[in-house]
C-alpha cells in the first residue's frame, strides 16, 4: 500500500505517493508544493529551524570533533553497531559524509514553502533524500530500525559536548524535535518506491 499525501491523504489528494518521483513533479506538487515544502513548513516550526541553524553554524568549525564524538558515543551505546560500519577507513569516510548530510539538511530547513514549488530538482529534495537514505541504510548497510533511538541520543550528546554552554536547553529541545522528523522520514524510506542515485553525495 502506498503512503498517502502528507498533507491531504489519499482521499483528498489526486496523486497518492506510490512513486515519489511522479508525485513531486505532477499535479500534487503544482497544487501544494513538493514533499520537502510540506515537510519543512508543517512538521518543523520556525523557532526550531532557527535554533538548529544558529547552533549548527557554531558546529561547522569543529565538525570533525563532533563527528568523532558522535561515533564514539554511538559505539559506546551500541558496541554491536561497530561491525556494521566496516574498516576504520570506511568509518572515517562515513564521518565526513554524516556531517555533510546533516549540514545540507539544516540548510534546506531555511527554505520557505514557495521555494520548493516547481523549481527544486527531485534529486535535491531533502525529504526524498532522507527517504532514500533510510532505504539504503536498511537494505545495504543492514541498519536496524531501532537504531534511530541511539543514533539520536549520540547526536544530541555529541552536539552538547562540543558546544558546551553554547548549546542552550532550548537549542537541545529544538534539535530533539528536528531529529525526530529526520528519523521518522528515514524510517518511512524502506516502505516507499523512492529510488534516487545518491552516489557519493550522502
Amino acid at each position: 500500500m502506498g503512503i498517502g499525501c502528507p498533507r491531504f491523504g489519499d482521499r483528498q489528494c489526486a496523486c497518492p505517493i506510490r512513486d515519489q518521483r511522479e508525485h513531486v513533479s505532477g499535479q500534487c506538487r503544482r497544487a501544494h508544493g513538493s514533499l520537502a515544502g510540506l515537510w519543512s513548513a508543517d512538521l518543523i516550526k520556525d523557532a526550531d529551524r532557527q535554533a538548529v541553524a544558529a547552533s549548527f553554524a557554531k558546529v561547522l568549525p569543529i565538525r570533525n570533533e563532533v563527528a568523532d564524538q558522535f561515533y564514539r558515543r554511538l559505539f559506546e551505546l551500541r558496541p554491536e553497531y561497530r561491525s556494521l560500519f566496516g574498516t576504520d577507513t570506511r568509518v572515517k569516510k562515513q564521518k565526513r559524509t554524516f556531517m555533510k548530510t546533516l549540514g545540507a539538511l539544516v540548510e534546506a530547513m531555511a527554505w520557505q514553502p514557495d521555494d520548493w514549488r516547481d523549481e527544486v530538482d527531485v534529486d535535491e529534495d531533502p525529504c526524498l533524500i532522507l527517504l532514500a537514505l533510510g532505504k539504503r541504510h536498511q537494505r545495504m548497510y543492514k541498519i536496524p530500525a531501532e537504531a534511530f533511538e541511539p543514533f539520536g541520543e549520540a547526536l544530541l550528546w555529541a552536539l552538547s559536548e562540543a558546544l558546551g554552554s553554547e548549546m542552550s536547553p532550548t537549542d537541545l529541545e529544538a534539535w530533539t524535535r528536528v531529529y525526530r522528523v529526520f528519523a521518522l522520514t528515514m524510517r518511512m524510506g524502506p516502505g516507499t518506491n523512492v529510488e534516487l542515485d545518491l552516489g557519493e553525495r550522502f
